[in-house]
């Protein structure tokens, strides 16, 4: 048994593995996936459809749990109406934000 650890050790530490594929090969298999109730990788908006922020954008206006209709689809922004609050009924943009982490 520990010879069969130490030879699947040797065997891993010898390959050499480029940091740019394997973020390229786990977001392949991650988008692969497709469990039962969990929503699809790709996210598909139409006009009319109601939406809740997940981030602060503009405090107290556009705050986490801000629920919206949109109104216009960009390629880079959302013009969305603001559904409830004290900010009902105005327009706004929501810009196009990558989840992609800057450091890697």
């Amino acid at each position: 048994m520990v010879a069969l650890i130490v030879l699947f050790l040797v065997l891993f530490s010898s390959i050499r593995v480029d940091k740019e594929q394997a973020v390229y090969d786990s977001t392949e298999l991650l988008k692969s996936l497709n469990p039962l109730g969990m929503p699809p990788d790709m996210l598909n908006l139409k006009v009319g459809s109601s939406i809740t922020l997940l981030r602060n954008l503009d405090p107290p206006k556009l705050c986490i749990g801000t629920r919206l209709c949109v109104s216009k689809l960009m390629a880079s922004v959302i013009q969305a109406t603001i559904l409830v609050g004290n900010n009902k009924g105005e327009s706004v943009f929501i810009p196009r934000i990558s989840l992609i982490p800057s450091d890697m």
